[in-house]
């Protein structure tokens, strides 16, 4: 999408690479479509994208290209899942994915606080992964989504 080249940070992500790695593939699971993963944020920027774009907010757009960003560190995280031997499925080791992850407030305000508490838990179970991790490509493509949720 044009209008959202601004929020994109040109950066490369690292190709993953290694033996199946069953433990692995379980926390990178968690980060594609746990509780607090891409799954979730893509589903809920596009909730308040749809919700704001119709109630006339200027900032809606912005929620949109967020969306598409979480789309592509999903695709990413697939991806590293399917090289490390595992099923890209939308759930972790415990449940599939559940649409009631998302938090459906409808007040502009509230939203906004919603989405800076669940990028802060990404960004800690990110960091929490990245060192329980042994394989240094998936750590390199997790410090790179890192990176590009710390700069949005």
């Amino acid at each position: 999408m044009p209008g959202c080249r601004q929020y994109e940070l040109k950066l490369p992500y690292p190709d993953v690479s290694g033996e199946p790695e069953p433990r692995t593939v379980a926390l990178l699971h968690e980060d594609y479509a746990g509780i607090v993963s891409e799954m979730t944020a893509l589903n809920q920027y596009m909730y308040q994208y749809l919700l704001l774009t119709e109630a006339g907010y200027s900032f809606a757009q912005t929620l949109e290209c967020i969306a598409i960003t979480e789309m592509r560190h999903k695709e990413l995280l697939g991806r590293a899942i399917i090289r490390l031997g595992g099923n890209p499925t939308f759930g972790t080791t415990d449940a599939y994915w559940c649409a009631n992850l998302v938090n459906y407030v409808q007040d502009p305000r509230r939203m906004i606080l919603v989405n800076i508490q669940g990028e802060y838990a990404a960004i800690y179970n990110y960091r929490c992964h990245i060192e329980m991790i042994p394989n240094t490509s998936v750590q390199q493509a997790l410090k790179a989504s890192l990176r590009k949720r710390t700069e949005k």
